[in-house]
């Protein structure tokens, strides 16, 4: 049995309760937005540079061997000059979710412009060897090659940054090879 006085007591009791938990969850919500957005590229949806060099400082204290593919845009300047820079965004995403599809969403980073890194701990050099194949067989049966690709395969983890810079590389020569194709070079 409250009497008056009680009553107004809890009910401002329970008001500022509730104020502080509103706020608690607030900021939880804004602490979960902003670690999103400090690891994921808002664009595309892949994790982003700054989630990359999280990954590689991490690989680099394990011991499991680490696939890796460089992948970078082919024509995305024309893209964008030629039918605007939505449609190069478009081609972007479409290269997000072709990467996400093939190796797995939490693999796949953008590294920057029309640059992606796909990183694959823990598979072995056959499996890294058939997945990459399969890829470019189903890309090979494409009417255009979206993007070019280098690939690089570690069996130490120590290596994983030499790896993405020869996979950085390997990518280089095959968009070199494409462009020659195509009589641009």
């Amino acid at each position: 049995n409250y009497e008056l006085n009680d009553l107004i007591n809890t009910r401002a009791v329970l008001e500022s309760c509730s104020y502080f938990i509103g706020a608690k969850i607030t900021n939880q919500r804004l602490v979960d937005r902003l670690d999103y957005l400090s690891n994921y590229d808002a664009l595309t949806g892949a994790k982003n540079r700054n989630a990359l060099l999280t990954a590689v400082e991490e690989l680099t204290w394990g011991t499991e061997s680490v696939g890796v593919v460089f992948v970078d845009v082919n024509g995305l300047k024309k893209i964008n000059d030629t039918q605007g820079q939505a449609a190069g965004d478009e081609v972007l995403r479409l290269v997000a979710r072709q990467l996400s599809t093939e190796y797995g969403a939490g693999n796949v980073y953008r590294e920057g412009g029309d640059e992606f890194v796909a990183i694959l701990p823990g598979i072995g050099y056959d499996e890294f060897a058939r997945r990459q194949e399969g890829l470019l067989a189903r890309l090979a049966k494409e009417q255009r090659q979206v993007a070019s690709m280098g690939f690089e395969w570690c069996a130490d983890p120590h290596g994983v940054a030499e790896a993405i810079r020869s996979a950085d590389m390997r990518m280089y020569r095959a968009k070199a090879a494409y462009y020659c194709q195509l009589g641009l070079q």
